[in-house]
């Protein structure tokens, strides 16, 4: 039996299988994953046109592939006494940032480690930083991609005050469109004293076309505009009067009925609003296989949590959990993106509480905490 067949037939009693890296190209960045047992640490070294991954106590076969990429010509997979070697070959001295990072496997069985190389990154639109290290220095092995405190570059945060213009929202104690500029303006104050650079969808009432598909995709390719670090689109909720509570969502496939309904409304209500969540939903089952698609969702899944956790702790508010829907505003992006319904306006309690400047403040002080969470701003 060949030593390349025992190793896999090794490989597989770990319940872990050798796979060739995976290699995707997008604009401005070029994303490799490997999958590897969840024992395995790694070191980076770069040079000037290559980039030298050490994967410390493991032998993986050997292979070698040339890639169709803007930042990178060939790899090559080799062993080094007890180590594997996974070295990139650069069209280019290396200058442009690169991330790297742990996520799960769908499987729960291994890990895939992720190295994005370009100035424009899902992982570096979450973390915006140089994770080059020097030879032997050691990388955290966390199972999920957490972004670390930020040093070298400004944070940038994109902030959606929902509906504008000609759309109200919903219309019950209060109107869903003022409430969400005024939401949003308070959290841009909160989060400039704290140094983070802030882009806002509209700063009036206003909307972005008269078109709702084209306003929507507006709001939406902000989130990809330059270096952003996350998205947030503020919106107030409907229902009947004994809902309440907080709920935040990322884009996803739809949850029940009552998820679908909620999609609808934001996607602009009505007949328009039942075209663009089809539209939406069939993007969202389009995406499932994609692992750089998931991976971004896995970072927004966290930041959702982060900011749905804030809001419940600091609002004593009902907590509806973190939940995915088609959501139009959310589809296109790269980096981690979510939609916070900050309570029912439709509620005789929460409706009036929403009306109330201080407790507007209140809401802003609690998403701005889980953004800052998220992002280790202290």
């Amino acid at each position: 039996m060949s030593i390349f067949r025992v190793l896999l037939l090794a490989l597989f009693a770990l319940n872990w299988a050798f796979a060739t890296p995976r290699v995707g190209q997008y604009e401005g960045y070029t994303r490799l994953v490997l999958d590897l047992p969840k024992e395995v640490k790694y070191f980076i070294n770069e040079q000037k046109t290559t980039l030298t991954v050490r994967l410390t106590g493991i032998k993986l076969p050997a292979v070698s592939s040339q890639v169709s990429s803007n930042e990178i010509s060939s790899y090559e997979i080799r062993t080094s006494g007890s180590d594997t070697l996974w070295v990139m070959n650069l069209k280019h001295p290396l200058q442009k940032k690169y991330t790297s990072f742990w996520l799960d496997s769908v499987d729960g069985k291994g890990v895939r480690l992720v190295l994005d190389l370009g100035s424009k990154s899902v992982a570096s639109n979450a973390t915006t930083k140089n994770t080059s290290q020097p030879a032997g220095s050691k990388t955290p092995t966390a199972r999920a991609p957490t972004p670390p405190v930020i040093k070298k570059q400004k944070l940038r945060v994109v902030i959606d005050a929902g509906h504008g213009g000609n759309d109200p929202g919903m219309v019950g104690f209060i109107t869903e469109k003022e409430v969400t500029l005024d939401v949003a303006l308070k959290l841009k104050e909160i989060l400039r004293k704290k140094n983070v650079e802030v882009v806002l969808t509209r700063d009036e009432d206003e909307d972005l076309s008269p078109d709702k598909r084209t306003d929507l995709t507006a709001r939406a390719n902000m989130a990809n505009a330059g270096t952003v670090n996350v998205f947030v689109s503020i919106h107030v909720n409907s229902g009947p009067e004994s809902a309440q509570g907080v709920e935040t969502f990322i884009f996803g496939e739809t949850q029940g009925s009552q998820t679908r309904a909620l999609a609808v409304k934001e996607n602009g209500g009505g007949a328009i609003g039942e075209s663009i969540t089809k539209q939406a939903t069939s993007y969202a089952q389009s995406i499932l296989g994609d692992i750089l698609v998931q991976a971004n969702l896995t970072l927004s899944r966290q930041f959702a949590q982060a900011v749905q956790n804030s809001m419940v702790r600091e609002l004593n508010a009902i907590n509806r959990g973190v939940k995915s829907g088609p959501l139009m505003v959310l589809r296109f992006a790269r980096t981690p993106a979510i939609l916070v319904e900050i309570g029912f306006g439709s509620h005789p309690v929460e409706g009036r509480k929403l009306d109330n400047p201080s407790y507007r403040q209140q809401v802003a002080e609690s998403i701005a905490s889980g953004i800052f969470n998220f992002l280790h701003v202290k």
